[in-house]
């Protein structure tokens, strides 16, 4: 049921940004609305200190990972996305954040091999299923 998923979706979503350490929620909301106000600088600096303060804090690594990603730092990317899954292992989201780097970088397996990781975890995530057809239509095309 699609409509069970979703809240359970944003039940898990919503306990994932539950700090360990008081304050951190609140840090990493304002390192948030860094990120969504187009300050990626300052946004990395917020999730910076909220990484210092609650370095066991996956979310905070999963938000960092996704800034680094649309600032165009794959690298940096792929080690907070690292990061964040040794923390917390079943992490959908970073899954097809590491899926989406794996792309760009045009690494088509290791990108199949994120979604699919990420669809074990949550098999209702549309987008990831997307990417997945995409991988095929890429490899299709790669193949002529």
């Amino acid at each position: 049921d699609n409509s069970v998923a979703a809240t359970a979706t944003r039940e898990i979503r919503r306990i994932w940004a539950e700090s360990p350490v008081p304050g951190a929620e609140e840090a990493l909301i304002a390192a948030l609305l860094q990120a969504n106000g187009g300050d990626p600088r300052g946004a990395l600096e917020a999730y910076g200190r909220v990484i210092a303060s609650a370095p066991n804090f996956a979310e905070a690594y999963a938000q960092r990972a996704a800034v680094y990603y649309g600032a165009g730092m794959l690298l940096e990317a792929i080690a907070d996305c690292e990061k964040a899954l040794a923390l917390e292992g079943r992490h959908f989201d970073v899954f097809a954040g590491l899926g989406q780097i794996y792309l760009a970088l045009g690494d088509l397996a290791g990108a199949e091999r994120a979604f699919e990781q990420a669809l074990q975890m949550n098999p209702h995530l549309s987008d990831v299923k997307q990417g997945l057809v995409d991988i095929k239509q890429l490899r299709g095309r790669r193949e002529l």
